[in-house]
């Protein structure tokens, strides 16, 4: 618990840090009023059991052209569902445009209750075992649009994985398999991508 409240409080700090230095990114973009919005979730599986949480996004409360969005479930039996995501300029304004400089910040933790064992093979019979997982991620990505599709992009993963209460007569299915256990992995990457969407969330 005290890691993951380091990780928000450093996430936070770093949020609030580049948000001046990244001003300039937003310079070519069109400047947004303050807006707000909240969705409630309530739902039911026999799976997870009863759900309830709730997703918001908050949009130029710096007058940045950045944007909040967070989203917390949970179940009665268990599930869970936690994302931060911080984004200079906003995603979607960004979208479909040139712009100098963007950077998104993704901090997320996700508990599943019932994630499917995938064996070697699709008809292998390891597809079917079951079992709780975690995962967790940190991500930063810095991006630059030279042309309103195509964007460069360069960023910072890390992610922690824990896979567990599997059943040991399942056999093949143990501690030296791949993918069962805890394990913990940071990738560096870059790249370039064409975009032709004219909207993120709402792609026609």
């Amino acid at each position: 618990m005290r890691i993951k409240r380091n990780i928000l409080i450093g996430t936070l700090f770093l949020m609030a840090s580049v948000s001046g230095g990244v001003h300039s990114a937003g310079t070519d973009l069109r400047l947004q009023e303050r807006s707000a919005s909240i969705f409630p979730i309530l739902m039911y599986n026999s799976d997870i059991g009863c759900g309830f949480g709730g997703k918001g996004v908050v949009r130029n409360a710096l007058h940045r052209n950045e944007s909040f969005d967070l989203m917390l479930f949970g179940s009665s039996k268990g599930e869970q569902t936690y994302a931060l995501s911080f984004s200079i300029p906003d995603f979607e304004l960004r979208q479909g445009r040139s712009y100098a400089l963007a950077l998104d910040l993704n901090v997320s933790f996700e508990k599943m209750l019932k994630s499917n064992f995938f064996g070697i093979g699709n008809s292998t019979c390891d597809n079917e075992y079951q079992f709780p997982k975690e995962l967790g991620k940190i991500e930063c990505i810095a991006s630059r649009a030279f042309r309103p599709t195509w964007i460069g992009e360069v960023g910072y993963r890390f992610a922690t994985y824990c896979a567990c209460r599997y059943d040991p007569s399942w056999g093949l299915l143990s501690p030296s398999v791949p993918g069962v256990g805890e394990s913990v992995g940071s990738t560096v990457f870059a790249g370039l991508r064409l975009d032709t969407r004219d909207s993120q969330i709402n792609p026609r």
